[in-house]
């Protein structure tokens, strides 16, 4: 039709964080550390987490919080279910694996608000 323009697709942001150090805490009190990437998108974000136990973890927002599970076909099944939320600066959750919680957190570079 003439002098209708067509509608604007909106640009999805999204960005890529590399080399994010995610740290994870046992109710026993044993650290743990990884590293790994995150990828954020308009309403989920993805935590990639590569080393000897990789993970793969797709978080969809809800409401103030994100919540996914691993992604990662694996030989030995693994069932990891995690909830985070960002506190401040540092996004801080419950990392759960085959039933045993972690709380764990993450620092983004201040450059994603």
């Amino acid at each position: 039709m003439r002098g209708v323009k067509p509608a604007k697709r909106r640009r999805r942001r999204r960005q890529q964080y590399q080399n994010i150090s995610f740290q994870f805490l046992s109710a026993g009190g044993e650290e743990d550390y990884e590293q790994g990437t995150v990828l954020m998108r308009e309403h989920e974000m993805v935590i990639d987490i590569q080393g000897e136990y990789p993970y793969l973890v797709r978080g969809r927002k809800v409401e103030h919080y994100f919540a996914g599970i691993d992604s990662i076909n694996r030989e030995i099944d693994v069932d990891v279910k995690a909830r985070w939320a960002l506190l401040g600066d540092i996004y801080v959750g419950i990392w759960i694996e085959d039933g045993v919680e972690f709380l764990f957190s993450f620092r983004l570079p201040h450059s994603h608000e």
